[in-house]
């Protein structure tokens, strides 16, 4: 499912901005957006609102931003953040009329900031034909080449979840309630890198399978893709098989980041490429190995797990703003820098549909013009 950029929305805060007289600071779902006080938005008003790493038409509506070459991205004015940008829906007739929690990101044109690294769109130097690696600099191409490939090539086990994380302001909403529960949750820190998957499950007859996978494709083992790579280096179908034998069950699969040189420009300052374990789940058992026992899991298969900040924590009573400044911080590996952000799970329930969402730094965002 394409992820929506843009939605109707309500204005449910309304601050203003100390020292600035021509703005005010609008609250919609857990964003901030700056707006000028010349719109005449109030608390309640319906909104446009685009999220973050899109880029809007070159319409006039949004001439303002032709010098930003039509991105949204986060800023900072007056000491205080912008995540995001709200337009009136009177701009735009075509959607007047539209309810709360419409998505409208087709209907305005809106699509995501592309960032586009090489490893992405390869099996490998040694399989990729030199045409498909000229192709894959152009965005329509990589969009279209997961659906140009064989089956075998791109498909993705059904019953494997991507790895995608939903940013905690998205979910604002139906989350406060959630977290007056009082659950228990774990923190982890948010790895800039590559998202792997890599699945090993037992077979009665014939070779055991085992597939590594990008974010939306299957690559070749052996061959020399970051992914193929990261398997060799951690012996990951032996020390999943491993773990099979040694725990009695037949399949398992685990999910993590990819970090190094090559990768989202390296911030971290890594001198190989690692892999860092976010995800073990065992299918039989019907949920995610813990905290704990991914601790245990990375220490016995002498792997690498994504750093731990803290294995069991309330957040009943906090606010949208404290959890953005819980991801603040300087990078687990290079204090000169800056961490991505966190990613908080929940902890008493480890099925596949336990809750999950992300918080990105926004001091992180900024520097690095996302």
């Amino acid at each position: 499912m394409a992820r929506t950029l843009a939605s109707i929305q309500r204005i449910v805060s309304m601050d203003p901005i100390p020292g600035a007289d021509k703005i005010m600071h609008a609250g919609v779902l857990g964003w901030k957006c700056i707006t000028a006080i010349d719109n005449g938005l109030k608390i309640g008003d319906l909104v446009i609102y685009i999220e973050i790493d899109s880029r809007v038409p070159p319409i006039p509506q949004f001439a303002f931003l032709e010098k930003r070459h039509y991105k949204v991205k986060t800023i900072k004015m007056r000491g205080v953040y912008s995540q995001g940008l709200i337009m009136p829906p009177k701009d735009f007739p075509t959607i007047l009329g539209y309810e709360e929690g419409k998505d409208v990101t087709d209907i305005l044109g809106i699509t995501k900031i592309d960032t586009y690294e090489p490893g992405e769109c390869s099996f490998g130097n040694k399989e990729q034909h030199p045409l498909d690696r000229f192709l894959c600099k152009f965005k329509i191409y990589r969009k279209l080449r997961p659906y140009i490939l064989r089956k075998k090539e791109r498909g993705w086990p059904s019953e494997i979840p991507h790895t995608d994380e939903t940013r905690v302001q998205a979910l604002w909403g139906t989350l406060q309630g959630v977290l007056q529960l009082d659950k228990k949750w774990y923190i982890t820190v948010k790895v800039d890198g590559q998202s792997g998957t890599y699945y090993y499950k037992k077979r009665f007859f014939g070779k055991d399978f085992f597939g590594i996978y990008s974010r939306e494709l299957r690559k070749k083992e052996g061959d020399n893709s970051n992914w193929a790579q990261i398997a060799t280096k951690y012996r990951i179908r032996e020390e999943l098989k491993r773990f099979c034998e040694h725990h009695g069950v037949k399949s398992v699969w685990i999910q993590g980041e990819i970090a190094g040189p090559g990768i989202q420009k390296n911030k971290d300052h890594f001198t190989e490429k690692k892999f860092f374990i976010f995800n073990v789940y065992v299918p039989e058992e019907k949920k995610y190995v813990g905290p704990d026992g991914m601790v245990s899991f990375c220490e016995y298969h002498k792997m690498e797990m994504v750093p731990l900040i803290s294995r069991k924590i309330s957040l009943k009573d906090k606010t949208i703003d404290d959890l953005v400044e819980m991801s603040k911080g300087p990078s687990e590996w290079s204090k000169d820098d800056l961490r991505e952000g966190i990613v908080i799970r929940e902890l008493e329930d480890m099925s596949l549909n336990r809750i999950s969402f992300k918080i990105v730094n926004p001091e992180f965002l900024l520097k690095y013009g996302c």
